[in-house]
């Protein structure tokens, strides 16, 4: 029944109002085709494209799974095949149709794993089903031929994950019903728990930046991937590495292949961590001097996100900075790079804020990446005095000012 509580609790949340101009898919639109459609939507919503073609073959097989079931407990609800045994068949079928239809009729989002309540009577159903069939010889080669596939789709799919160290995942296509996929080839990068531990412990303990510096000085879209547990990993790792002294270490967390080498050649050596790299440095960004105008007169510090409470779960959301008007700009002071090397430096803002431009003074030259997650950016001159970002800002957000020393 657990998988119900989030059911219970989506009721409670407004439907999103129809924008002026245009109209927001309702959320039964489309749900009865992706419950048909269950299992193999959940594959693709799980891996990467260019899958091998035997895998691409099996989800269309799979495609008939849902049906199957909803077929098995139809039949065992009208024709028990146990005379002595009716009531339990058909209290059976009931529970996983009345699971069946509570996801199909949520006036909310429903997401794929609210089907969790069906699967162990769904399973029982069609075990009745195909006992009813035993003896024929056809009925005992298909089910060990479709256990034999699922169970190989499994192992790769786990092997998959566990040599890439992350889950990809488009939530477009792991929720029942409601828009369609605005970019069904796109996937969100989910580091596996092997992931987040290693990146712990390079933070803690070869570089030795202590707890209450992390969440300030570690920086890229690939620590904000990681700090998704309220620092469960984090905390733990710099507990381990406590008794290490304070080096004044900052890094940068990113994907391998997110800039190029030459941004990069300034920077300590590359620390691997599945698909994550983690690189050590000098910060010539004084992010403790920050300051924030645009909200009135004079300056104020530079909101700063608290470590996160390893109990403080809440709606599981994480806690991130307010800030005190819509429109700030954000001044941090620069001190003299390394002799030949280039500073550039891109602005991410993570939560309810966008970025909305960045520039140094003197002006140095904008930049663009087509890393995912990475906002605009600027090389600065040789001898910068600040940098300045612009931010639009909705609610609580975490500026993250990715600081890259290379060549040119």
């Amino acid at each position: 029944a657990l998988p119900l509580l989030p059911m219970l609790a989506a009721l409670r949340e407004p439907l999103p109002a129809a924008p002026p101009g245009g109209a927001v898919p309702g959320p039964w639109q489309h749900r009865v085709g992706d419950l048909l459609l269950l299992v193999p939507r959940v594959l693709d919503g799980l891996t990467l494209p260019g899958r091998p073609r035997a895998v691409d073959a099996w989800l269309t097989v799979e495609g008939g799974a849902t049906a199957l079931a909803t077929a098995a407990a139809c039949w065992a609800l009208l024709r028990p095949p146990r005379p002595d045994r009716a009531a339990a068949t058909r209290f059976t079928a009931l529970v996983f149709l009345g699971c069946f239809a509570a996801v199909a009729l949520l006036p909310a989002e429903a997401w794929y794993y609210y089907l969790d309540t069906t699967l162990a009577p769904g399973a029982v159903l069609i075990g009745v089903a195909w006992h009813a069939l035993w003896r024929r010889r056809l009925a005992r080669w298909l089910l060990g031929g479709v256990v034999v596939a699922r169970t190989a789709v499994l192992l790769w799919w786990i092997l998959s994950a566990a040599a890439s160290g992350f889950v990809p995942a488009n939530l477009d296509l792991l929720r029942l019903g409601g828009p369609r996929a605005a970019s069904p080839d796109a996937r969100a990068r989910l580091p596996s728990v092997a992931t987040k531990r290693e990146v712990a412990r390079i933070l803690a303990g070869e570089l030795a930046i202590p707890l209450d510096r992390l969440w300030r000085d570690v920086h890229g879209s690939g620590f904000s991937d990681v700090d998704t547990d309220n620092g469960f990993f984090l905390r733990r790792a710099a507990a381990e590495a406590r008794a290490l002294p304070d080096r004044g270490m900052s890094a940068l967390v990113s994907y391998r292949g997110d800039f190029p080498d030459d941004w990069l050649a300034g920077m300590g050596p590359p620390r691997l961590a599945g698909p994550l790299v983690v690189r050590g440095y000098r910060a010539a960004i004084g992010a403790r001097e920050a300051r924030v105008t645009g909200c009135g007169p004079g300056a104020i510090p530079l909101p700063e996100p608290a470590p996160p409470a390893p109990l403080a779960y809440g709606a599981g959301e994480l806690t991130r900075p307010t800030w005190p008007c819509a429109e700030p700009s954000v001044a941090v002071p620069v001190a003299a790079a390394a002799p030949a090397t280039v500073l550039r430096v891109f602005a991410r803002a993570d939560g309810a804020a966008r970025v909305l431009g960045i520039d140094s003074e003197p002006p140095g030259a904008p930049l663009a990446s087509g890393a995912p997650g990475t906002g605009p950016g600027v090389e600065l001159p040789p001898d910068p005095a600040q940098v300045v970002t612009r931010l639009a800002v909705d609610g609580p957000a975490r500026l993250d000012l990715v600081e890259l020393h290379g060549v040119r």
